[in-house]
């Protein structure tokens, strides 16, 4: 069970919870209406509950999970009601870790170097792989 908290001085909101290991945590809102708090603290409760579980979110929490801004996202984060979203893998962190893992004789690693260089230098080092079509590919 969560409960909301008003700074009197300050005006600002936070939601009060135990987590999983029995520890106080405090998520804070800053200056929000009560309306607004009330409904974070139920979604902070169905996240609780679900990690009480151990059962996947609803298609709606992990919903509007994926769509809170970014400041309250790492805030949720911060006091472990969410996990940090992975970030996208880009062409070249995927090259670096390609050449990295590839167990090849110098003279194959060197045609390697060449044709990621091409790659890069036609696609960019920093297009997400998932941005990556196959027009892309037919144009490099």
């Amino acid at each position: 069970m969560a409960s909301i908290s008003t700074n009197k001085k300050t005006g600002c909101i936070r939601i009060y919870f135990n987590d999983l290991q029995g520890g106080r945590k405090g998520l804070r809102l800053g200056k929000t209406t009560k309306k607004r708090a009330e409904s974070m603290k139920l979604r902070v409760e169905e996240i609780l509950q679900d990690q009480t579980f151990n059962r996947p979110h609803s298609s709606e929490l992990a919903n509007w999970i994926s769509d809170l801004p970014q400041a309250t996202s790492k805030r949720m984060v911060g006091v472990g009601l969410i996990t940090a979203a992975p970030t996208a893998m880009t062409l070249e962190k995927l090259i670096e870790t390609f050449l990295a893992s590839a167990d090849v004789k110098p003279a194959t690693r060197s045609a390697y170097r060449q044709t990621t260089q091409s790659l890069i230098k036609s696609l960019g080092s920093t297009k997400s792989i998932s941005q990556l079509t196959v027009t892309d590919a037919d144009t490099w």
